[in-house]
């Protein structure tokens, strides 16, 4: 049997065994080179260990010009000094670096009772003799969250950084996250770091992790076995290891590339990804859980920019023409499967969402009212609501609210959809042209010439239900709302206006006219605006 090379499920230690992290690698021990500190950040399982690691190996270091005869990395695992003094923390850093064996004069030596300025003096002589000394501290959050540390620890810390020594932290969080304790964030030692982040791998780093390490065992994955391992699981480097394991067996055992061997290839990697996907789901927010719930239904789309963020830190998200999509088919799956919410539930308890809103309003319908008898109100009324709801619901929109002689209505809700942007303004201009038939029927029949404004924005809108057990009724709230009615405000009587967020949406989509920055009730500055002109 040949050895499968895809086995780490832990740090990758050996350096023939690591792929990727180039560009971070070579910033890195170039900042490290001019005296530079660095902290390093990305989620659980992005590889933080492994680089670190990585970093360290006197092979990486001597192709970036980093001699092992001058630079001495020293790996502390912080997990093992959360419950840790300050003393015993110097202690451990002295013993950690008595382990390396770079420092023969360190071993065998009690430092029982140590104090700071003697381990100060002994970091002093090592650095003193041309020496460069890294530690790098893994699972920093453990340290920065000990709470029998306090500013003064972390300044004796930075006061080593004037003697040539630096340090590389790896946590999940940036350092000013670690402690929301302000006495510890006072300290200067949290100032003196370049930051670097850890994401998802490159398409070509993700290509030569599965071909490299299956080369290295003799055996060549077909080019669509590759392609299949980075469409299920993405470019997650830990995720290709899995995928990568199931799929080098499949290979070595010279199984036939059929629908059969595909099926059991995926079946196997789901299950070995089940509880890792369960364990990035289980600690996000109820808004973020429907944001990728929404993404695995319509498969791409926007977020609300706080959203997005956070869930491409998290590496569970990537972008794809301007939107978002979820990590990979697996993941996607698991996330519809695990997460299928409903519609009037999300309502219930307010559901934040990014939409496009749409507001119509007859313009100087009152006034023609109060000339005609109700029943030809309700008449007329019955008519041109239904004429709104048609052509929204035609292009998947939702009749929120009637709002007296108008209607608000919303594109995202209950499924957001790529184009709904694009959607809502097809829904105006078909309002338009439908409600110049019934008018000219109007101006035959009783002499009145009805005309619609309308206008749109695209933004982030809680969704909810208001009112009393008796009565409810759906309502949007949100700036994106009232940007929205200031549009259809700003509109001509006949015409659609839409605002710069739409228009980014739908430019390519529909002849505009540029109305030039306007001034709206409620905004401090001028707001970009634009008439629809027509589809292209």
């Amino acid at each position: 049997m040949v050895e499968n090379p895809f086995f780490h499920r832990g740090p990758i230690k050996q350096s023939e065994y690591f792929y990727g992290r180039v560009q971070e690698t070579a910033r890195s021990l170039q900042l490290l080179k001019n005296g530079q500190s660095i902290s390093v950040v990305g989620p659980r399982k992005i590889g933080k260990t492994s680089w670190l690691l990585h970093l360290a190996d006197p092979k990486v270091c001597k192709e970036y010009g980093l001699e092992s005869e001058q630079y001495l990395f020293v790996y502390i695992n912080c997990e093992t000094l959360g419950g840790l003094g300050r003393l015993d923390i110097y202690r451990v850093m002295l013993e950690e670096l008595a382990i390396s064996g770079a420092c023969s004069e360190l071993e065998g030596r009690d430092w029982k009772n140590l104090q700071f300025h003697q381990f100060n003096k002994i970091i002093r002589e090592l650095t003193g003799r041309n020496l460069k000394l890294v530690y790098l501290f893994d699972e920093f959050e453990c340290l920065g969250k000990n709470r029998g540390l306090n500013a003064d620890f972390f300044s004796s810390l930075r006061s080593l950084t004037l003697h040539n020594v630096a340090y590389v932290t790896a946590s999940q969080d940036p350092l000013l996250e670690l402690t929301v304790r302000e006495e510890v964030l006072s300290s200067p030692f949290f100032n003196i770091f370049a930051f670097l982040r850890l994401g998802l791998f490159s398409i070509d780093d993700a290509v030569q992790l599965v071909d490299g390490l299956s080369q290295l065992a003799g055996i060549y994955l077909p080019h669509k076995l590759v392609d299949f391992v980075l469409e299920l699981v993405g470019l997650h480097p830990f995720y290709l290891q899995i995928a990568g394991y199931h799929a080098f067996e499949l290979a070595a055992q010279g199984h036939g590339l059929d629908a059969q061997g595909y099926g059991k290839l995926e079946e196997k990697v789901l299950s070995d990804l089940t509880d890792h996907f369960a364990y990035h789901l289980n600690r996000l927010s109820d808004q973020e859980k429907r944001a990728l719930v929404r993404l695995a239904k319509i498969g791409a789309g926007e977020l609300p920019f706080e959203i997005g963020e956070e869930l491409g830190r998290q590496c569970l998200i990537v972008k794809q023409n301007g939107g978002y999509k979820c990590l990979s088919r697996a993941f996607e799956g698991f996330v519809r499967q695990k997460l299928a919410t409903s519609w009037d539930a999300a309502i219930a308890e307010g559901d934040r969402r990014l939409v496009t809103v749409l507001f119509a309003d007859l313009v100087g319908f009152t006034p023609m009212a109060e000339k005609l008898r109700p029943e030809e109100v309700r008449h007329i009324m019955k008519h041109v609501t239904k004429l709104f709801s048609d052509a929204v619901e035609r292009h998947g929109g939702v009749v929120i609210q009637f709002r007296g002689d108008g209607v608000l209505a919303l594109f995202g809700v209950p499924v957001e959809r790529i184009d709904d942007a694009a959607c809502a303004v097809q829904t105006g201009l078909d309002i338009q042209r439908n409600l110049q038939v019934f008018s000219q029927e109007m101006v035959d029949k009783r002499g009145l010439n009805l005309c619609a404004r309308i206008g749109l924005n695209t933004g982030p809108v809680v969704v909810t239900e208001l009112g009393s057990e008796q009565h409810t009724e759906h309502t949007a709230m949100g700036d994106a709302v009232n940007l929205a009615e200031r549009m259809q405000r700003a509109a001509q009587p006949g015409s659609i206006v839409i605002s710069g967020r739409t228009y980014q949406q739908v430019r390519s989509h529909f002849k505009v006219q540029a109305m030039g920055p306007i001034t709206v009730k409620g905004k401090a500055g001028q707001v970009k605006a634009y008439r629809v002109l027509g589809k292209k």
